[in-house]
């Protein structure tokens, strides 16, 4: 028996956003509902042309509430950065409260909660449990700081054994709660 493929909306066309809105359209279990994105110049228009796929017949948008309208199982969520980590908090948010399950490799505090910003984290895990609903937060600078470093580092070696990539950080003390890098 055939499941139904998960559909997923992503939030922005940026860098990773973009990379993921590739993956999706190429997975026959995946179907992509819903892009939206943060300029004039990009609404409106088919999603796949934005990231370099030719028409996908995905209409963007920059207005959060059609992508909760679209229900998605899920939301890939690229718009934020470490210096809108605020502002994406609130947007999950509305996404947890719209029902939505969010994945991101955005707010890397978020990885662990409870040393992050307490009031920011206890209201998203609050958005989500009450709507039954999950996030899921994990690294930061993807495809560069993990990936494509390591690889640039292994130009300066005759012999490779292995390589291993950590992202660690301890945010229990740093000073800026926007500025999380």
């Amino acid at each position: 028996m055939n499941a139904e493929p998960l559909r997923i909306a992503v939030i922005s066309t940026g860098w990773v956003s973009s990379l993921a809105i590739r993956a999706i359209v190429r997975r026959p279990h995946l179907e992509l509902v819903g892009v939206w994105v943060h300029s004039a110049e990009k609404t409106g228009r088919d999603a796949g042309e934005i990231v370099g796929l030719g028409p996908i017949g995905v209409t963007t948008t920059n207005d959060l509430d059609d992508i909760i309208a679209l229900k998605p199982d899920c939301v890939v969520y690229g718009a934020a950065s470490a210096e809108m980590d605020a502002a994406a908090v609130r947007d999950y948010i509305r996404l947890l409260n719209g029902g939505l399950n969010i994945v991101t490799t955005n707010t890397p505090g978020m990885m662990f909660p409870d040393r992050w910003i307490p009031e920011l984290a206890s209201q998203v895990r609050e958005a989500a449990l009450a709507a039954g609903v999950t996030i899921y937060t994990s690294g930061i600078e993807p495809g560069f700081a993990g990936d494509q470093f390591a690889v640039l580092l292994t130009t300066l070696s005759n012999t490779i054994r292995s390589i291993r990539a950590q992202e660690i950080f301890d945010y229990s003390a740093y000073p800026n709660r926007d500025l999380m890098v």
